[in-house]
C-alpha cells in the first residue's frame, strides 16, 4: 500500500465526509439565520432553533476525524470559529457575572 493509498478516502470515509460538510452548512446557515427576516422563511428561522444540536454533532465530526488523523477535521473547525459569536452567546466563557441583589 503506497502513501498515496492511505491518503485517499474510501466510500465510508466519503460519505461521512459529505455528512460533515452538510452538518457544517447546517450550523453555519443556523448562526447566520438571525440576520434574516423570520417572515420571509419559518424554515430559516427554525433552523437557528437547532444551533446547540448542530455545534455537538460538528464537535463529534470533529472529534471523530481527529482520531483518524485526518486533515477533514478542518471542515468542522472552520465552521465552528465562523459561528464563534453564536457560540459565546450559547455558552458562557471567561468570569461569571456576579447576582445583583433584588432587594436593593
Amino acid at each position: 500500500m503506497s502513501k498515496d493509498d492511505k491518503k485517499k478516502l474510501g466510500f465510508f470515509g466519503k460519505i461521512t465526509y459529505l455528512s460533515n460538510f452538510l452538518f457544517a452548512l447546517l450550523l453555519v446557515g443556523s448562526s447566520w439565520s438571525s440576520m434574516l427576516d423570520p417572515r420571509l422563511s419559518t424554515l430559516v428561522a427554525l433552523l437557528g432553533l437547532f444551533y446547540p444540536a448542530w455545534l455537538i454533532i460538528n464537535l463529534l465530526f470533529m472529534l471523530f476525524w481527529m482520531l483518524r488523523v485526518r486533515g477533514q477535521f478542518l471542515l468542522s473547525l472552520i465552521a465552528i470559529l465562523l459561528t464563534w459569536s453564536d457560540l459565546s452567546s450559547w455558552v458562557r466563557f471567561g468570569h461569571e457575572e456576579q447576582a445583583v441583589n433584588a432587594e436593593a
